[in-house]
């Protein structure tokens, strides 16, 4: 017979709480169609369901159920079998109160595991630390380069892809706009999306199927935080999506997330499938972008982000991050040498007038005719300009500038004397982003609803209904589901179940095949006996699977 009422009776022996966690780790194809125990089963024990989760399932997990299925659960350590109760993943004996395999899941681990079986290596030793006493500046580069990114995106939001991502082509132009690599700027840009900086919008006219990323409310508040508090807010996002795989590998793997998400990955987690493997080295590539890791190892901030300190790991940013610097280096060939980071509105200003050519530790501008014509354009003057140059350049305004400026001056450019670069961002963020987002598209529109990018609220109301019902169709039934409920799974099964009839105070348990359940009576074959019964359904008072 299958397990289904073994599972069942499993799942009503769990809290709501339980209910929920399984819910989360264990996808259910028709969510409004569950109501209890015994359907959220049927769901569970779907081939892809099974496959799915036997996928995420670690070594000793595996071992376990391999355990489970020929002994017993005599031979399982009680704290594995727990685990994978709240998994789904055993069933329980309803006669016995035993926890026992549920052969659906047993023969689908088979296939999986084949003629090998696990393997019966070592599991891989950490690797001797590496020195992570340089991480802010991998950090310092990665707020720069992410400021950047959102500059450019207010002004020409690329296309994203029927995925939810930048297209391939439009990743490689961000790179080229803000001079680093096509695949750190991928994994910025799913950072920015993930810390709330970035969002899909929908552009063009309505009902058009064009969506690109742009810049998010919240955007211009980040830009006007200091560095330690903007790398924090990446980092802090990024972290909580650590899928639980990665986060087993890592605690063993003594802070080592290369490893973690390498080969101890695929050693603890042997069925789980490439694309999660690649998903994986993909997040330990991230975090050595945002200077989380070096070399492979957790930084002193990065520890504590993991472990879910944000203070602490604040304190860290600020003391190891650089302080903003008293100024920039204006050279005669107009290059401009940043040395450190700069307070946010002298960043944002020098963005606005001058091109960037590169982002570091250090980062190097120029001032061009064609950027400060822009910046003209703008709303700023030359006056402006000069002032703010004067103000922070730590070698004045070269001859060649000075000549630039003073030419522009004479064009007669169309600005406000006393404004400054910079002030109009900083002192109304807000308005400039909305005013950048609008000009970018036609219609924009946020996409809420689109099929590509899931409404993880409703998703989780979804899930919050779904256990409420399971666990409170387990509390009035005290068991597995209603007794109809049963006896059509094992008619669809054709499996034997034990039926328990009353009559009176006179109680007798049959073994049946069930045939049919029509008219409020249940026609059955008792094997026993060899003859058909047919017997009301308001006289069942419980049905369960034949003893093993």
């Amino acid at each position: 017979m299958s397990g289904t009422l073994a599972l069942a009776a499993s799942i009503a022996q769990l809290s709501r709480a339980e209910v929920r966690g399984l819910l989360d780790i264990r996808r259910v194809q028709t969510p409004g169609s569950v109501h209890d125990p015994l359907g959220l089963a049927i769901e569970l024990l779907r081939p892809e369901s099974v496959s799915r989760a036997i996928a995420t399932v670690d070594r000793d997990g595996l071992l376990a159920l391999q355990t489970l299925a020929a002994v017993g659960e005599s031979g399982v350590d009680p704290a594995a079998l727990a685990t994978l109760r709240v998994q789904g993943l055993v069933g329980r004996d309803e006669h016995t109160g035993a926890t026992t395999h549920v052969p659906e899941i047993t023969e689908a681990l088979e296939r999986a595991l084949g003629n090998d079986g696990l393997s019966t290596s070592d599991r891989i030793a950490p690797h001797h630390p590496a020195d992570t006493s340089r991480w802010f500046g991998d950090a310092l580069t990665s707020v720069r380069r992410a400021a950047a990114l959102l500059r450019v995106l207010a002004a020409q939001p690329p296309r994203l892809s029927r995925k939810g991502t930048v297209t391939a082509t439009a990743v490689r132009g961000l790179a080229e706009s803000t001079h680093g690599d096509a695949a750190s700027t991928g994994h910025l840009l799913s950072v920015l999306q993930l810390a709330g900086l970035a969002e899909p919008m929908a552009a063009g006219r309505p009902g058009g199927s064009t969506v690109v990323l742009v810049t998010s409310e919240r955007a211009a508040d980040w830009l006007g935080q200091p560095y330690p508090e903007r790398w924090l807010d990446l980092a802090w996002a990024f972290t909580q999506k650590l899928d639980p795989q990665v986060r087993r590998a890592l605690d063993l793997a003594s802070g080592d997330l290369e490893l973690a998400a390498g080969a101890l990955l695929a050693y603890e987690y042997p069925l789980l499938p490439a694309t999660a493997r690649d998903a994986a080295a993909d997040y330990a590539a991230t975090a050595e972008v945002l200077g989380l890791t070096a070399h492979g190892q957790l930084s002193p901030a990065a520890l504590f982000l993991f472990s879910g300190d944000r203070a602490s790991a604040l304190e860290i940013a600020a003391r190891d991050l650089p302080e903003p610097v008293t100024g920039v280096y204006v050279q005669p060939d107009l290059s401009v040498v940043v040395p450190g980071p700069l307070i946010p509105a002298d960043e944002q200003a020098l963005a606005e007038i001058a091109e960037t050519e590169q982002l570091g530790t250090a980062a190097v501008m120029r001032l061009t005719l064609a950027s400060l014509t822009r910046a003209l354009q703008h709303g700023h003057s030359t006056e402006s300009i000069r002032t703010f140059l004067a103000r922070v350049s730590l070698t004045g305004i070269p001859q060649p500038l000075d000549f630039i400026l003073t030419d522009l001056n004479r064009a007669r450019w169309p600005a406000d004397a006393h404004a400054r670069p910079g002030d109009a961002w900083v002192s109304d963020g807000r308005a400039r982003a909305t005013a950048a987002r609008d000009a970018a598209a036609a219609n924009p529109r946020r996409v809420t609803s689109a099929p590509t990018f899931e409404t993880t609220r409703d998703v989780a109301a979804d899930l919050d209904a779904l256990a409420d019902r399971v666990f409170e169709a387990t509390q009035a039934a005290s068991g597995a589901g209603d007794l109809s409920r049963k006896l059509e799974l094992a008619i669809r099964d054709k499996s034997p179940v034990q039926v328990t009839a009353a009559a009176g105070s006179d109680e007798r348990t049959f073994t049946l095949l069930p045939v049919a359940l029509t008219g409020g009576r249940l026609r059955a074959t008792d094997q026993v006996a060899g003859v058909e019964r047919t017997l009301p359904l308001s006289a069942i008072v419980a049905v369960a699977p034949v003893p093993a």
